[in-house]
């Protein structure tokens, strides 16, 4: 269950994944979450603590401290909570951040739909959107082609291979593909085509560089 603030009290179940090994975070959660119904926001904190605890990462017991603390009126230590539970991956704290802590993002990866702009490439001295809409822009895939003609390696890769890619927040590109036709050397050399090719820009929120935490753009590469 994850809690949103209070006006007035709102209560929103979120089904918690759990197993044998997980039964004793299970009934912390529902305990916590029966507490909170019945306004013991105490006890209900205790419970969430208690499950941080034993899992550090789980993201709805991160977000209901956060929450519960901001509708207990500390806004330092719900601001505090809700940065873990968005660098643990709840994109739902986002929201929250922004209204009651500033807007400032202590993760440096974000998740794509929360940065002010995505990573970009240079083209022709000109920086360019990977995506066009929801396709690939044509100029970016065309740069490659060029360069797959310069390598003997390359030339019995046949067909179209699928390759993720994601710029950190330095600017340096890195690619992941789970084709099977390629070769560690061939995806080494695809490695350090993506890397010399061009230039690229990371993305950016509030004016500062960031890691996405999606996995990356899909690119489709012809041969």
């Amino acid at each position: 269950m994850r809690i949103f603030i209070l006006l007035p009290l709102l209560i929103f179940f979120v089904l918690v994944e759990g197993n044998a090994q997980k039964a004793q975070i299970d009934q912390l959660m529902l305990e916590g979450n029966q507490a909170f119904q019945q306004a013991d926001f105490q006890t209900a904190k205790s419970k969430f603590k208690a499950i941080v605890e034993k899992e550090p990462l789980n993201k709805t017991a991160l977000f209901n401290l956060g929450a519960l603390e901001l509708n207990l009126g500390n806004q330092n230590g719900g601001c505090t909570w809700l940065q873990k539970a968005y660098s643990a991956g709840d994109s739902g704290s986002f929201e929250l951040i922004k209204t009651y802590c500033n807007g400032v993002i202590e993760s440096e990866a974000m998740f794509s739909t929360d940065v002010d702009e995505m990573p970009k490439f240079k083209y022709k001295g000109q920086w360019e959107e990977f995506r066009i809409g929801n396709k690939i822009n044509p100029k970016y895939t065309k740069l490659f082609q060029y360069a797959f003609r310069s390598y003997d390696e390359l030339k019995p890769v046949r067909g179209v291979i699928m390759v993720f890619q994601d710029v950190d927040n330095s600017g340096n590109i890195h690619i992941q593909t789970d084709d099977q036709q390629l070769t560690l050397k061939q995806i080494e050399i695809l490695q350090e085509i993506f890397e010399t090719t061009t230039s690229y820009k990371p993305a950016t929120y509030k004016g500062i560089n960031r890691t996405l935490k999606d996995r990356g753009i899909l690119v489709p590469l012809s041969f």
